[in-house]
């Protein structure tokens, strides 16, 4: 069976929500509304969520995955949202999705805080079945979790985060939360004001969850036992790995069961992407449009254009790891305000095979040359809406790929590599392993690693983490010295402008220390900067907010030119 996606865009208030219409291939008659969790849990479980979506459909109903305004692909920003606004996003999809499909039963599922988001919307529409995934039950339980998930993510940098937490602004390990919506959160609970209109309320239980919400999860089972008529309880023994990872292999089986009372007949890998319901139409000033482009079946990715007259430069935003294309911790959505803001266009998506664009069959076995080819088709995308000049900018692993298109693709006239390779000369790793020693975090989490029960800790997982370490899906040889100065000065020796940007976690790389490393100064074209404060994937918001300045002002330069 195969099942379709198409991605567009809604009008909610102000506002747009980004969803994802996943169309089975034989109707049942039945809709699903997927409510995703929120701050870092939305990231890690955007794979899980689209695998889930998939095997629904594979089942034959129709999905609707989307994100939350202030979220994700979707428009809005922070300050002014409430929580309730999250909970209208889930009533407004919930009307797309039963006037898209014809549908006449209707099912939410929740993971997270998106279970409670759930839960709040079958309090305002009647489905057949709420699904409730280690939902948050108690608000001010959760924002807790928040608070010591954020200081453990610090302790662990090399560097102090730049600012505290202020009273006005809150923050989860890289998104910054407005006082309202966090304040509204803290407020709530399902253990005292809780009455879905549901036929049906499954309650799937993990200890994936962290300590503290594992008793409000028992609370809830025991009111919803006692208060609503038809209700099942699934459970799941602890597993080996990580709560993500037990995510996507289990949650499309256990969704679906839940939803259908049937297990997944076929993979929830199969999929195709059908063009987004916008693609043809012309491009609007001010707009964000769902895309999909390149050879079967489609890349899928964002166009945002400027409500100003538009630049001659555009700018293309890939995948950073295996982040989907919104960026760590949202950056690639920022970046695109922002320079939409100064009158040029953008382009994030996602290459084959990672966040929602389908793996492609082709005869090319090298993932950098698969995604470098990607990155042409998205400069491609870009000339055929009117845009001849184009700047690339990547992250950490991305940053391969760019390399490679910069020595291929002539349109490309300007990149910038954040956190790519680093000079590996003794001097630079001296300095790195020398600032990792003097952070007390650092030698915290070995202790852990190496005492686990001394801190509680269950020695199976950390066991599997130690092993996890030494996998090495990730490494690869990097190129020599020599030869990647001979590709710089390839790049600029047709005019091309690069600019490199490091954080304080990549180690010692200043701008005498790049060129006495590579020895190219590209006749003034290439620019190195380091944002000390930054983590690797620039979590914070004054570091982040630095790195969009300094790229912003390099496209200006290249646009310029």
């Amino acid at each position: 069976m195969t099942v379709t996606g198409t991605p567009f865009f809604v009008p909610s208030g102000a506002d747009a929500l980004f969803v994802f219409h996943h169309a089975p291939a034989s109707p049942t008659g039945h809709a699903v509304v997927l409510c995703p969790p929120a701050f870092w849990q939305y990231m890690r479980s955007h794979w899980a969520m689209r695998r889930t979506a998939q095997a629904l459909a594979a089942a034959g109903l129709d999905v609707l995955r989307l994100d939350y305004r202030g979220t994700g692909d979707a428009g809005g920003a922070w300050g002014a949202l409430r929580f309730q606004d999250w909970v209208d996003d889930v009533v407004r999809a919930a009307d797309v999705i039963k006037a898209r499909s014809g549908a006449r039963r209707l099912s939410f599922v929740g993971l997270g805080l998106g279970g409670m988001v759930a839960a709040r919307a079958a309090e305002q529409q009647r489905v057949r079945e709420l699904v409730l995934w280690d939902p948050v039950v108690r608000g001010d339980v959760y924002t807790e979790d928040l608070r010591a998930e954020e200081k453990a993510f610090a302790a662990r940098l090399v560097y102090a985060p730049p600012v505290a937490e202020t009273g006005a602004i809150k923050q989860n390990v890289g998104i910054a939360v407005g006082p309202q919506i966090w304040n509204d959160i803290v407020q709530q609970s399902l253990l005292e004001r809780f009455a879905p209109q549901a036929s049906r309320v499954h309650l799937v239980r993990t200890d994936t969850v962290p300590p503290a919400r594992k008793a409000p999860l028992a609370q809830l089972e025991a009111k919803l036992h006692d208060e609503v008529k038809r209700f099942v309880v699934h459970r799941a023994p602890e597993p080996p790995s990580t709560g993500e990872q037990w995510l996507v292999q289990h949650s499309p089986r256990v969704v679906t069961e839940a939803v259908t009372g049937q297990a997944p007949s076929t993979s929830p890998d199969e999929a195709v992407l059908r063009a987004a319901d916008d693609a043809d139409a012309p491009l609007r000033a001010d707009t964000r449009r769902a895309v999909v482009f390149g050879p079967g079946p489609g890349l899928c990715g964002v166009v945002q254009t400027p409500a100003a007259p538009w630049r001659s430069t555009a700018v293309v935003l890939s995948n950073v790891g295996l982040n989907h294309r919104v960026g760590p911790s949202r950056a690639w959505v920022e970046l695109a305000e922002r320079l939409g803001a100064a009158g040029f266009v953008s382009l994030r998506f996602d290459t084959a095979g990672l966040g929602d664009s389908p793996p492609r069959a082709d005869d090319e076995d090298d993932d950098i040359e698969r995604a470098r080819a990607d990155l042409d088709h998205a400069v491609r995308q870009l000339g055929d809406f009117g845009i001849h000049k184009v700047v690339v900018v990547s992250n950490c692993s991305g940053t391969e790929p760019t390399h490679a298109l910069m020595l291929s693709q002539p349109a490309a006239r300007g990149a910038v590599f954040i956190d790519g390779y680093v000079p590996r000369i003794r001097r630079h790793q001296a300095m790195r392993w020398a600032r990792r020693a003097l952070k007390p975090g650092m030698w915290t989490q070995r202790a852990k690693r190496w005492f686990p029960d001394r801190f509680g800790l269950d020695a199976r997982r950390v066991r599997w983490f130690r092993a996890a370490d030494h996998e090495t899906v990730f490494v690869r040889e990097e190129p020599t010295i020599a030869s990647l100065a001979a590709d710089y000065q390839r790049m600029t020796a047709r005019g091309a402008r690069l600019l490199f940007v490091y954080s304080g976690e990549s180690g010692y790389s200043y701008r005498r220390l790049w060129r006495h490393a590579y020895g190219v100064d590209g006749a003034g074209l290439i620019e190195v900067e380091r944002i000390k404060e930054a983590d690797h994937t620039f979590s914070f918001p004054r570091a982040r907010a630095r790195l969009i300045e300094h790229v912003v002002r390099f496209v200006r330069t290249v646009d310029e030119a």
